[in-house]
């Protein structure tokens, strides 16, 4: 038994006191003696689920094996699918599958992958603003159709949320598999290409750029840029000879 985790369990239920404590042995104790006690809630509408995919993921399988509904979602909006997706490394594979495996059933599945967040996000967003790759390949090969151009609520799509923390892989799965350079974020008015101009993206851009065309380059954001004004000028020139196109430093 590893260390608690020192998160205040004092008046929650017994179940997340054996989550805290990593006890295996109370923790069976618990869904064997309170069964129902497996979709009991903290005071932020979390379930022992949500726990256990975030800080003690061994358990998982063990709360899915006693009924562990994996469609809940807490306060925020988050099911402990989405957890588990922002969780990097193979743990967070290994609870992702398991998820997947305990929501077989279609209509469960795409559940779980199409529930969204209180920002809306959905495991994919999320899979993708992390860069965790084989959590991403896990959630786009699991039979249920997942629409790549879903924006959370601040207009950004998996593809814009992978390419502004820089997470070329992920990118670069996205674009395989059909996510659009042409998505316009509603509410800044900018495509993927301001995003990894404004975020100086260099790796991410030089693999954008064999997939935009012009008309990409052209648009206009909110505040009146193109996507190259937004990049730093030090990097301008550099971005002119992946394109073969000097011309597109002049004004």
């Amino acid at each position: 038994m590893s260390n608690p985790i020192w998160v205040n369990t004092k008046g929650l239920p017994a179940i997340f006191d054996a989550l805290n404590r990593d006890d295996t042995a109370g923790l069976e104790n618990v869904l064997e003696t309170s069964p129902e006690s497996v979709n009991d809630r903290d005071t932020e509408g979390r379930t022992a689920l949500h726990w256990a995919a975030a800080l003690r993921r061994r358990l998982v399988p063990l709360l899915l094996s006693h009924g562990a509904d994996a469609l809940l979602q807490d306060d925020a909006g988050w099911s402990a699918l989405h957890i588990a997706s922002t969780v990097s490394g193979p743990e967070g594979v290994a609870v992702v599958r398991a998820l997947l495996q305990a929501l077989a059933g279609r209509r469960q599945l795409s559940a779980a992958l199409l529930a969204e967040t209180h920002t809306g996000a959905t495991p994919v967003l999320l899979a993708a603003s992390k860069g965790n790759l084989d959590t991403l390949k896990e959630l786009l090969s699991s039979g249920v159709p997942v629409d790549l151009e879903k924006t959370d609520t601040y207009g950004n799509t998996a593809l814009m949320r992978a390419t502004s923390a820089g997470h070329l892989e992920a990118v670069q799965l996205l674009l395989e598999l059909g996510a659009r350079i042409s998505n316009v974020n509603e509410k800044t008015g900018q495509n993927v290409l301001h995003v990894a101009c404004s975020e100086a993206r260099m790796p991410v851009l030089q693999l954008l750029v064999s997939y935009a065309d012009e008309e990409a380059w052209q648009l206009l954001d909110r505040q009146q840029h193109r996507p190259r004004d937004l990049l730093p000028k030090s990097m301008q020139l550099e971005l002119a000879s992946l394109e073969g196109n000097l011309s597109m430093l002049k004004p």
